[in-house]
């Protein structure tokens, strides 16, 4: 299963905050690596839902009903 744009966040702040907590990265690096991670959870939704949007379309046009619920369960559920 892929991980959500936030789960995916929060799995790479908490091992950013154990580097900077261990003093391996300054404050300023600390900064500036959680800001380019943020841009990148940003992009990483953006693409998921660019790719439901599709599903969806993709669904609707087969004569399927989307089923939001059923897709994001068999995307991202564990």
């Amino acid at each position: 299963m892929k991980q959500t744009a936030v789960e995916w966040y929060e799995k790479e702040i908490n091992s950013l905050l154990e580097k900077y907590e261990s003093k391996e990265i300054s404050t300023l690096d600390f900064i500036i690596i959680k800001h380019n991670l943020f841009d990148t959870a940003k992009e990483m939704e953006k693409q998921q839902i660019f790719d439901a949007y599709e599903k969806g379309f993709f669904d609707e046009r087969n004569g399927k009903s989307p089923d939001e619920e059923k897709y994001y369960n068999q995307t991202f559920k564990k």
